[in-house]
């Protein structure tokens, strides 16, 4: 009953053009009011009655909780804290951020040559000592009623570069999950997660080590080309990503610090900016 009321005030009041003075709210939290126009958009028209009454009841709980939080800590917040001035500061940061955003955006070379990716893997090498056992293989998991799937089979061998595309074709259209590329590195955990029950167990994996395999209504196709152990330092494929975000991430502060000092060089130039001794 109280979901049908709450529907029909909304509509109501949605369709009201007098305002807010001439609708009873549906909820209050100290000196705090919640109308029904306040509600205008939350629904959809195509929305059942039941679950228009559920979104309505949803929001206005949030609405009481939420104001009743910020009505308790403006009621404890300590004398020393200046409020309007952290406002004033988050304000700046916020614009300053947006625009440093929108600068980098336009002006960040976001390509990471492999040189750069390897330079950093030599420096720091020593950072990126395994935690886990991680395995570089070819992996194909497809429901076994897959179409095409002894032809599967037989691309898996990929004695030519037809067998490949004709697999890579395959895995994308019908393929839970798939590896086909020479350089990707996986952790054996998660590979063996993959796997339904124990046919994979963690350890178990060697180089040039192939399974293949029908249960549980997957085939499973697995070869293994290299495998680094734990406590060794990881291959470079294995951090590459890592790798090209911690270059972006010193280029984006490179730019920002270079952008900053161009406009303030050109500001003190045209005396927008002075400094007083």
């Amino acid at each position: 009953m109280f979901f049908v009321l709450v529907i029909s005030v909304f509509w109501t009041a949605c369709n009201n053009e007098a305002g807010k003075t001439s609708e009873e709210p549906l909820a209050r939290v100290y000196d705090k009011y919640l109308y029904p126009s306040d509600l205008k958009g939350i629904l959809k028209r195509n929305m059942s009655p039941q679950d228009s009454a559920l979104v309505v009841s949803t929001y206005v709980e949030n609405w009481g909780k939420d104001n009743l939080m910020l009505h308790v800590a403006e009621e404890n917040v300590p004398n020393d804290i200046d409020i309007d001035e952290m406002v004033r500061e988050y304000r700046q940061n916020l614009i300053q951020l947006h625009y440093e955003r929108n600068l980098v955006k336009q002006r960040l070379d976001t390509f990471v040559s492999n040189e750069e990716v390897r330079s950093y893997y030599e420096v720091s090498k020593q950072d990126h000592v395994l935690k886990q056992n991680v395995v570089r293989c070819f992996f194909l998991k497809a429901p076994n009623n897959s179409p095409d799937l002894e032809e599967a089979k037989k691309w898996w061998k990929m004695e030519n570069d037809l067998d490949k595309t004709k697999l890579e074709e395959f895995a994308e259209k019908f393929a839970q999950i798939y590896i086909l590329e020479d350089s990707t590195w996986v952790r054996e955990n998660d590979l063996a997660a993959q796997f339904n029950g124990d046919a994979l167990k963690e350890g178990s994996l060697t180089k040039g080590k192939e399974i293949i395999i029908d249960k549980q209504g997957y085939l499973y196709l697995l070869k293994i080309h290299e495998v680094a152990k734990k406590g060794e330092i990881a291959p470079m494929g294995f951090i590459k990503k890592k790798a090209k975000s911690y270059i972006l991430l010193k280029r984006k502060m490179a730019l920002i610090e270079d952008m900053a000092s161009e406009m303030y060089k050109r500001e003190i130039n045209k005396k927008n900016v002075v400094i007083y001794q």
